[in-house]
């Protein structure tokens, strides 16, 4: 399943310094800095992944909400 965050982050450097921590939980992972939303894109084998990585975002001090609930 593809998960979609509406995120906080505005920069690559931000994005980057995330790598570690989104990749501890997904392989498959990038951001749309260009849209409105700052999107997050997760490829997630299960749904209680959604938690994860909202979990990881907010220890990083980001606001991340999924979109489409």
């Amino acid at each position: 399943m593809i998960a979609v965050f509406k995120t906080s982050v505005n920069k690559k450097k931000e994005a980057f310094r995330l790598k570690p921590k989104l990749d501890s939980v997904s392989d498959q992972w990038n951001f749309d800095l260009s849209d409105c939303d700052r999107i997050l894109r997760v490829k997630l084998r299960h749904k209680e992944e959604i938690a994860l990585i909202q979990n990881v975002m907010l220890s990083a001090g980001f606001t991340c909400n999924e979109l489409g609930e």
